[in-house]
Parts: structure tokens; sequence; C-alpha cells
């Protein structure tokens, strides 16, 4: 008895974790789709050396990312 509700916890935490790790790439794929577009709207289309620096941008705290987008 004791084992199936270990198991059960662990499983729902399994899924939490997972929901959590979802959300989470979610929103990095969502900031990175939205950086793109704004770059390509004041640049046209990117060279590789622009897009090889996206990754570099998305990795900045929250209020440097917005003046970037500013």
């Amino acid at each position: 008895m004791r084992l199936s509700s270990l198991y059960t916890e662990d499983r729902q935490k399994a899924v939490q974790e997972g929901i959590q790790q979802g959300m989470e790439q979610g929103m990095e794929q969502e900031r990175y789709a939205l950086l793109e577009t704004l770059l390509k709207n004041s640049f046209g289309e990117l060279d590789p050396e622009l897009e090889r620096a996206i990754p570099s941008m998305l990795e900045l705290p929250r209020k440097d990312f917005a003046s970037l987008l500013l």
C-alpha cells in the first residue's frame, strides 16, 4: 500500500515537472519568435551573424531584453 502511494506521488511530481518544462520551452520559443520578428521588421532578412546573436540576446535579464525591444 505504501509503495503505491509513493509511486503515485512520484508520478504526479514527474508530470508537474514535465508541464513546467513544457511551459518554459514554450515561453522561450515565443520570446525567440518575437525577437526574430522584430529584428526582421527592423533590418529585413537576417544575416547569419545576426541570427547567431539571437540566443545571446535571449539570455539578457528581462529589463535589458525589454530595452532591446524598444
